[in-house]
């Protein structure tokens, strides 16, 4: 993405562009020059190679754990700009620059991790509540209430949603 320095404390992104004209490319490394596509990596790709394993990986005991690994790890790194110069922070001038625009989405594996934590607690309160209290429902109700109305602002919350139709958008 191409980024733009408007104050010394605010970077606008301006586009989906790579570093081709003069002087900017002079300023950028990368391979190949100029650039076959944009972006130079998909985001599948670079995904696997920021999740690659390491030889000694400690998780591939783990039946979900899928181990891979990249012979040339510096590949991905080579086909994205990077400046040799830093960027002038404090100074209020307009500048230029690119790089990675980063996008967070949500891990499957720590939702549900949660939803463990957060689920069984309640219902486990309601039982023993309900066997020591029988005539007292209402109250054994409340942390069942609380946490049915905490996984409803989790659900329907606007981030969560759209992440989940488009975690690469």
């Amino acid at each position: 993405m191409q980024f733009q320095k408007m104050f010394s404390n605010s970077i606008i992104a301006v586009g989906k562009e790579l570093p081709e004209r003069e002087p900017e490319c002079l300023e950028y490394v990368y391979y190949p020059k100029p650039a076959v596509e944009n972006p130079p990596i998909t985001p599948h790709e670079f995904s696997i190679a920021l999740n690659a394993c390491r030889p000694n990986c400690r998780y591939s005991w783990f039946p979900f754990h899928e181990c891979y690994s990249i012979p040339n790890r510096t590949y991905a790194l080579d086909l994205i700009p990077k400046r040799k110069t830093p960027l002038g922070i404090k100074v209020d001038v307009r500048e230029v620059a690119w790089g990675l625009e980063a996008k967070d989405s949500l891990c499957l594996v720590t939702v549900f991790i949660y939803h463990l934590l957060m689920v069984p607690g309640p219902f486990v309160f309601w039982a023993v509540w309900v066997r020591y209290y029988p005539d007292d429902i209402s109250g054994a109700g409340t942390p069942m209430s609380v946490m049915i109305a905490l996984l409803a602002l989790f659900w329907g919350s606007s981030a969560v949603l759209k992440s989940l139709r488009n975690p690469w958008e």
